[in-house]
């Protein structure tokens, strides 16, 4: 993941560095320097990760954090594609993917403070993994496929 301001990656390091939680960071890019010099001790910069790397960290991580806003966000659906549950900013795609209280919790305001009470009320919540991977696979290519197919037969039924 490119570490770049839009990602707002900021507001977690900031956010965890108030709350004393440990919070690992996958990605590179020209805001590394800066986050590394905001990080608290319980920082962790993983650099770049493969997609099995990646895999193996949404499966045992606690939950996602998700501070940029972006049109659809796949990071989010993978995550819960592999029973994690998503904190992200309360804007954009992810508002389609991420479903409040289930699969996981926004916070309305982009700044550390929001983000914070977010993953406290998440870090006690207890999420059903199955209804994770459930609201994930309605974004998967068999979906797609389907919902595809629906659209042709619909349009050629006019």
């Amino acid at each position: 993941m490119p570490l770049v301001p839009y990602k707002r990656i900021g507001l977690a390091v900031d956010a965890y560095r108030k709350l004393g939680f440990p919070l690992r960071i996958v990605g590179t890019g020209s805001g590394l320097r800066d986050l590394r010099h905001r990080a608290g001790p319980r920082t962790e910069f993983l650099g770049h990760r493969t997609d099995e790397e990646i895999r193996d960290l949404y499966r045992t991580c606690r939950l996602l954090v998700f501070p940029g806003e972006e049109d659809f966000g796949l990071v989010p659906v993978e995550a819960q594609a592999c029973g994690t549950p998503v904190v992200a900013y309360a804007a954009g795609g992810v508002r389609e993917t991420v479903v409040e209280g289930v699969t996981g919790l926004f916070f309305p305001e982009p700044t550390a403070e929001s983000l914070a009470d977010a993953v406290t009320r998440a870090a006690a919540h207890v999420w059903d993994p199955r209804r994770l991977r459930a609201q994930a696979e309605r974004f998967g290519i068999q979906a797609f496929l389907d919902g595809l197919d629906q659209e042709i037969r619909g349009l050629l039924a006019d």
